[in-house]
């Protein structure tokens, strides 16, 4: 913070560590953000937005002499600019309150604009309530709120535009899969959708992490549940970005998962059921090919002294299935665990090992 009493600088971006969630409720002066000019230094650059309004990047950098490699991300999305697409990437508008991390090629300077499309400048001032949460979502349908990515335990993330090179025709077409990051432990760390950018299907990720972190990618199927390993790892590196619209980072789907993609029984192919990883921290995933459909499956996790500390019914369709099993609430202590399936008359269990 502004050692000469300036108090916080709302054209600049803060980082609030907290020991546990709650409400933080700021209070000013609403000033005009053509007022206020944001220098950039060449690299990155702490930002805060100050329009009025919420606005589209092109909107609220409308002022800026962008150039090609220009990157904008905030905590869960980013873009990058191109000088013959524009602002491309997840992050698509900016919000009054929020702050960003500026890459820029050169330096210069630019204001904001006023409030856009959407009206004058208003002297009325307004409080907003700033929820300090501990994570944050980004999820594309039911099923994918499974890999929940709690970025609030991160401070820093890295990004990656990214392309699918696959074999795999048009089935990763429409909007069905998504590529995500995952830690050693199986916690995920990004999740973005395969979307079309002109000719290529690309993802957008946003990987919350720590320094040297190893990831790992896996292809997710938002319907079913389905995460397949790709078989690509790299090691985390704050604030590095890879990718952008003529050389993507590439995220190879070879011709045997896309095979599983259409058969999917396949990706069991030693035994019908399988709890993995086995060492895991704060969820598991199950595989099951279910003979038959069943409604009336259960779940239960037993610590090493017998204990049952979780229990869940589910049901199963005929053929392969994927689970996401959350012990994120149970406050299991490290050591080793047996996970137990009841399915279509049968028990089948697994020793997992849950790490500090």
């Amino acid at each position: 913070l502004d050692n000469n009493n300036a108090g916080i600088k709302p054209e600049q971006l803060y980082k609030l560590s907290t020991a546990v969630a709650g409400t933080l409720t700021m209070k000013g002066t609403l000033i005009n953000p053509t007022t206020r000019t944001i220098n950039l230094a060449n690299g990155w650059n702490w930002i805060g937005f100050i329009s009025i309004r919420n606005q589209d990047l092109a909107q609220a950098f409308g002022n800026l002499n962008a150039q090609a490699g220009d990157i904008v991300k905030g905590k869960t999305q980013f873009a990058v600019y191109d000088a013959s697409l524009g602002w491309i990437g997840s992050l698509k508008t900016m919000k009054p309150g929020q702050g960003f991390m500026y890459m820029s090629m050169s330096a210069k300077s630019f204001t904001y604009p006023l409030a856009g499309m959407f009206g004058n400048f208003t002297e009325d001032p307004s409080e907003d309530a700033i929820k300090i949460a501990g994570e944050n979502t980004v999820t594309k349908s039911a099923v994918a709120d499974q890999w929940k990515v709690k970025d609030g335990k991160f401070n820093t993330n890295m990004t990656l535009l990214s392309t699918v090179e696959n074999e795999c025709g048009e089935v990763l077409s429409g909007g069905k899969y998504a590529v995500g990051i995952f830690d050693a432990l199986g916690n995920t760390r990004a999740y973005a959708p395969i979307e079309q950018l002109e000719e290529m299907e690309v993802s957008y990720l946003t990987i919350a992490g720590e320094e040297g972190d190893r990831l790992s990618a896996q292809l997710l199927d938002t319907e079913s549940g389905l995460a397949v390993d790709l078989g690509q790892s790299f090691n985390f590196v704050t604030n590095w970005h890879a990718g952008d619209a003529r050389e993507p980072f590439v995220i190879n789907i070879r011709e045997d998962i896309c095979n599983k993609l259409t058969t999917p029984v396949e990706t069991v192919e030693e035994s019908a059921f399988r709890a993995f990883p086995t060492l895991f921290n704060q969820h598991f995933f199950l595989d099951y090919v279910a003979e038959q459909k069943d409604e009336q499956a259960w779940v239960s996790v037993t610590n090493m002294w017998g204990q049952v500390i979780f229990t869940t019914e589910m049901s199963f369709e005929e053929g392969y299935n994927q689970r996401r099993i959350d012990l994120s609430d149970y406050d299991l202590a490290p050591g080793l665990y047996t996970v137990e399936l009841h399915a279509n008359g049968q028990v089948q269990t697994q020793k997992l090992i849950k790490s500090n």
